[in-house]
């Protein structure tokens, strides 16, 4: 019902600490995304040989990360 949906994006869905994680998610895609389609050299090989737009190889490579693997690479990157 309308009560349980309110409730729900107001302290779930739009939860500031939840906002403040999807901020700092959307940061480590994006500038993992940037780093490989502007050095396409450090994909993997298996990667760099499907033959597909640059952009959707990247989007794919970056879904397959885990979590902890892609935190890990962002901090390795840029920290």
């Amino acid at each position: 019902s309308k009560d349980i949906k309110s409730f729900l994006f107001d302290n779930v869905y739009n939860h500031k600490n939840l906002i403040d994680k999807r901020q700092n998610v959307e940061k480590i895609i994006s500038n993992l995304f940037n780093f490989f389609y502007n050095s396409p050299s450090k994909l993997p090989n298996d990667w760099r040989n499907i033959k597909e737009p640059i952009e959707r190889i990247i989007c794919d490579y970056i879904s397959s990360m885990t979590d902890r693997y892609a935190s890990r690479l962002h901090k390795d990157l840029y920290e």
